[in-house]
């Protein structure tokens, strides 16, 4: 838990709950998404009364505040709003420690109803945080990622229950509900008791000291829930040495790794079979803003006795950001193979290194799949499929905020999204054996004068990506285009062809095409810019390699034999469930940053020990 600069703001934290999560029909198919329902909890105690030091009472600088963020929200919002103390004199503790009340229940943006409600708030009486906290969990729903937000200006005052008791409990109890604090021209006791709230409720606290820098800061960013990325997988620790790294069969998980650190994690392998790896560091928007520094995350796939079957390392300079680090590792785990030790035991290790900017743990997604080999001889193709402008009238398409969330593309054309900076859109495009794509992004005039780095790459199945799949900028306020992207058609033969973009494209399936804008230089630029994604998908389906039979393994790729088939013990816990969003409101923090434009460096170092 951090403790923020006002430039964050209430509304800032707010709409880092607001982040999309996904909905599901009684089949167990993703339908559409959501933003996640947000309690506000305001305080209307007497000290709201108080003098802002910019002006004006502290109760009308929330107010005023409150109204703006209402204008800003989107429509698809669900927020509430729980007040304590409006009612009640301060001469009435009991009463007023009781005071209570839902002013405006969670539901559907309703703009008008909610800036009545506020309208209506008087500041009072006593500061019951304990109880408006767990009266707020009350009015939201039971399950499902959820958020509070509390805004005051001072320390409870009518305990039991006690504000950070109440958190802790409320943490406890339901670990998808994430709790966020704003202090308001607080003082130190307020203060700390609000950051002990934020980190019991894994969110975190925001220093507010005047309505002057709220008032500016606001309209920036209240205008759109931010895209965050939505961490996915199966809960798995990695130990720091081989001895006792916990076994990954193929599937998703999810870890945390710190500064410094590395993670060892087994996959037992039948021989023959073929392993595809991919390890995705999240990194929080704030991260990235200036300096010189460099970050990486090397993952390799190693035998126990430390030789390398395959390893791979991408690095970032701190001059800029981007949502995510992913190195991939591939290896056939035969004869042929330098690390071969025969079937069984073989380990990926995972090492973080960063700079002093981006201290603390971070989630990482680890991805395994399996691939038993082909048989005969695989076509190969090392050429690029051709890009052509697509016929057709443009239509929208709201990128995803993840891998896991990427909007799907089903088919050639135009399409329209819009980006804010420090943000990632996801999109996936099925390819079939002997289908390649090509792409251009195309960033509109915004007139801005503030200039930042530009980024999209597009990465396989098992998130593989080429130095050359990709392509970063300068966008400073003009029409600006990336691309043509341009893959090779899907072939299993193209691992051997010497290529690494080549290599890429070896793998039918899902392909993700990621568009990044990072942070700006100056601070006067609009929140979204908007941009099209022209895409043209190539070439006929083909015939899919024959692949053999390994043991009692489906002849086929697999990417989640975990799910449904078979149990994985984790941390002494056995679990035989899908990969679930395991990242509640809040826990993936993204905070819009002001930074200097920077080159984004990407170094691939591979090396593979197959003969």
């Amino acid at each position: 838990m951090a403790s923020l600069t006002a430039v964050t703001s209430i509304v800032g934290i707010l709409v880092l709950g607001l982040f999309a999560v996904p909905s599901y029909a009684q089949d167990g198919r993703e339908t559409q998404e959501k933003l996640a329902p947000v309690m506000l909890v305001l305080d209307a105690s007497d000290s709201m009364n108080g003098d802002d030091p910019s002006g004006g009472s502290k109760l009308d600088a929330a107010k005023s505040a409150l109204r703006k963020m209402i204008d800003q929200l989107p429509a698809e919002a669900e927020v509430g709003l729980t007040v304590y103390g409006s009612e009640a004199e301060v001469s009435d503790e009991q009463a007023s420690c009781a005071d209570i009340k839902t002013a405006f229940e969670v539901a559907p943006m309703d703009r008008d109803g909610m800036r009545s409600a506020v309208d209506d708030i008087d500041a009072r009486g006593w500061t019951p945080i304990g109880g408006s906290l767990e009266h707020a969990a009350a009015e939201l729903p039971d399950e499902g990622p959820r958020s509070i937000v509390l805004i005051s200006d001072g320390a409870e005052t009518c305990a039991p229950p006690e504000a950070c008791e109440a958190a802790k409990s409320l943490g406890h109890a339901g670990v998808e509900l994430k709790m966020h604090a704003v202090g308001f021209d607080i003082d130190e006791a307020g203060r700390n008791e609000l950051e002990c709230i934020a980190e019991a409720g894994d969110g975190d606290y925001v220093d507010a000291p005047d309505a002057g820098t709220l008032e500016e800061e606001l309209p920036k960013i209240a205008e759109r829930a931010l895209r965050v990325y939505e961490s996915e997988g199966i809960r798995v620790r990695g130990t720091e040495t081989l001895n006792k790294a916990p076994e990954l069969r193929p599937g998703q998980y999810l870890d945390r790794i710190g500064t410094g650190a590395a993670r060892y994690y087994r996959v037992d392998v039948p021989d023959g079979m073929g392993v595809h790896a991919a390890a995705t560091l999240i990194r929080p928007a704030d991260e990235g803003q200036g300096g010189t520094a460099a970050s990486y995350v090397d993952l390799k796939l190693i035998n126990r006795n430390d030789d390398q079957c395959d390893s791979d390392r991408v690095v970032d300079s701190d001059m800029n950001w981007t949502s995510h680090n992913t190195p991939s590792v591939y290896a056939d785990i035969s004869e042929d193979a330098d690390c071969y030790t025969g079937e069984g035991r073989y380990f990926l290790r995972v090492e973080r290194g960063d700079s002093g900017r981006a201290e603390g743990e971070r989630d990482i997604e680890i991805l395994v799949a399996f691939e038993p080999p082909a048989r005969g001889e695989q076509t190969s193709s090392t050429e690029e499929v051709p890009f052509a402008e697509p016929s057709g009238q443009a239509q929208e398409a709201v990128g995803g905020s993840s891998f896991n969330k990427a909007t799907e593309l089903t088919g050639s054309g135009i399409y329209t999204d819009r980006i804010g900076y420090g943000e990632a859109a996801f999109y996936r495009v099925p390819l079939d054996w002997g289908q390649g794509l090509s792409y251009q992004v195309h960033f509109g005039d915004s007139g801005t004068q503030g200039i930042t780095n530009m980024l999209t790459r597009v990465y396989n199945p098992v998130r593989a990506n080429g130095y050359d799949l990709g392509a970063t900028g300068a966008y400073g306020g003009r029409s600006t285009e990336l691309g043509p992207i341009q893959t090779a058609p899907v072939y299993h033969g193209n691992r051997e062809s010497g290529s690494i973009e080549a290599e890429v494209a070896s793998l039918a399936g899902d392909y993700y095409i990621m568009v990044q804008l990072a942070h700006p230089r100056m601070d006067d630029t609009p929140i979204d810019i908007d941009f099209e994604l022209t895409l043209n998908i190539t070439g006929q389906p083909s015939d899919p390699p024959q692949y053999a039979k390994v043991k009692d393994y489906p002849a086929e790729v697999m990417y989640d034999l975990v799910a449904n088939t078979a149990a994985v013990r984790v941390d002494g816990v056995t679990t035989t469930s899908r990969p679930a969003l395991l990242v509640g409101i809040g826990a993936g923090v993204a905070i819009l940053g002001l930074g200097a434009f920077g080159l984004r460096l990407w170094l691939r170092s591979r090396r593979s020990g197959a003969a």
